[in-house]
């Protein structure tokens, strides 16, 4: 198979590696010259199978980390009430939904069996999932009793 560089082509392609023209202005600049079709993809391979390097004159500026949230972050149940406290387990739910109505900042607690008619989810507005609180004060309690 031939190859469609020519010679004259690697040789100004060497010339643009020396300067710090983008892979993308190089391709256009050898496009613009020997009316060829590179793409920014060409050049790249090019250069890495000559060993072509671009000088780091200018060190690259680092976008600071941003701290990513973990996916599977451990459960920290939060402390509203002393331990000394009677556990009240709630009986009554005004704020009761399904799963269809239930959002992160319901409470997640089943109550009943799952399944059947009667099932719903506790839905008290306490609790936040972007903070990995599941549950509402009185349920985060129950389950860490």
């Amino acid at each position: 198979m031939e190859s469609v560089w020519t010679d004259g082509m690697i040789d100004r392609l060497r010339e643009f590696c020396k300067t710090t023209i983008s892979n993308s202005g190089i391709a256009q600049a050898l496009n613009e010259e020997f009316k060829t079709g590179f793409t920014r993809n060409a050049i790249i391979g090019k250069r890495a199978r000559l060993g072509f390097d671009r000088p780091r004159s200018v060190p690259l500026q680092q976008k600071p980390r941003t701290p990513r949230p973990k996916r599977f972050a451990r459960f920290h149940p939060r402390q509203t009430t002393t331990i000394s406290e009677p556990l009240i387990v709630p009986t009554t739910f005004p704020h009761a939904c399904d799963l269809l109505t239930l959002n992160n900042f319901r409470c997640r607690w089943p109550i009943g069996e799952v399944g059947s008619q009667t099932f719903f989810f506790c839905g008290e507005p306490e609790a936040d999932l972007t903070i990995n609180l599941p549950y509402c004060v009185a349920h985060t309690r129950m389950a860490a009793a």
